[in-house]
């Protein structure tokens, strides 16, 4: 996790799993807030730290990607996605728009960097 020297943000976390076969040569773009931060190559990972409050975020490739992704970040939190291709190489309807052929999932799982207040 990157967060500032303070403590008070949080970060947003890009993961591609390796392997598949469509785009296995190819990197997906990733934004949040309609900015470009990296690009995420099979097996990647992209970390951005980020302040707390609602973000959203959106992979893309080509003219196609995923539809946009709200993420609530959390003060000292990391947020991991996992974005993947969404099997759209035999739909043509998801290729052909701007938004259907890759996804973004939020892994689940504890994520706050904090340590927990036992009651």
């Amino acid at each position: 996790m990157t967060t500032s020297g303070d403590g008070r943000w949080g970060s947003i976390v890009f993961q591609r799993a390796p392997g598949g076969w469509a785009d296995r040569l190819r990197s997906y773009v990733v934004s949040v807030n309609g900015y470009r931060v990296g690009r995420l190559a099979p097996g990647g990972e992209v970390v951005l730290a980020t302040p707390p409050g609602v973000h959203v975020v959106r992979a893309h490739i080509d003219w196609t990607g995923s539809p946009e992704y709200g993420v609530d970040v959390r003060e000292g939190e990391s947020v991991v996605l996992r974005v993947r291709g969404s099997g759209a190489i035999l739909r043509p309807d998801r290729y052909l728009g701007t938004r259907g052929y890759l996804t973004i999932e939020r892994l689940l799982g504890p994520t706050p960097s904090a340590p927990s207040r036992d009651r």
